[in-house]
């Protein structure tokens, strides 16, 4: 239950400072700061790489990891749920996601917030406005982020192991 509690606090501070996210954000950052704080870990990177990594990159090697365009074309959980066959599967790409935009990219994740703010209140709408900020904004479109992303989750499973 710590689990839930703490994931569902930081959806609490979420909403206090920024109301709606994009769904992958939402989820995904809530997944990935829990998971540290719950478990007390002073790097959140680590930990997540540790408990989530590993099964993402097999889902990549498998060829079962969806593309970035799909993917963010989701718009709530039924969305993700006939996506990836189960929602949870969607909480662990968007903390990747997070974690990968947070890593390298500051400016431009800001920037896409931003966009997504001014878009529209709704998790919907600002979830449609993070897509469109990702084909329209991103170089390379969702094939390159899709790409990078991939390529960054392999390369941080090599480490956990």
């Amino acid at each position: 239950i710590v689990d839930t509690m703490t994931h569902e606090m930081v959806h609490a501070l979420q909403w206090a400072a920024y109301k709606s996210f994009p769904l992958c954000i939402t989820e995904g950052m809530a997944d990935w700061l829990a998971d540290s704080y719950t478990h007390s870990t002073r790097n959140v990177r680590d930990l997540y790489h540790k408990t989530q990594v590993l099964r993402l990159a097999r889902e990549i090697k498998a060829g079962g990891f969806p593309n970035m365009e799909s993917y963010l074309a989701c718009e709530n959980y039924g969305d993700w749920k006939k996506l990836l066959g189960i929602k949870w599967r969607g909480y662990c790409i968007g903390a990747m996601l997070c974690d990968y935009l947070f890593t390298h990219h500051q400016v431009w994740f800001g920037r896409a917030l931003q966009h997504c703010q001014q878009a529209g209140k709704s998790q919907e709408e600002r979830s449609k406005a993070f897509a469109d900020f990702v084909k329209n904004n991103w170089e390379g479109g969702y094939k390159d982020l899709d790409a990078k992303l991939q390529n960054w989750i392999l390369s941080c499973a090599k480490t956990c192991k």
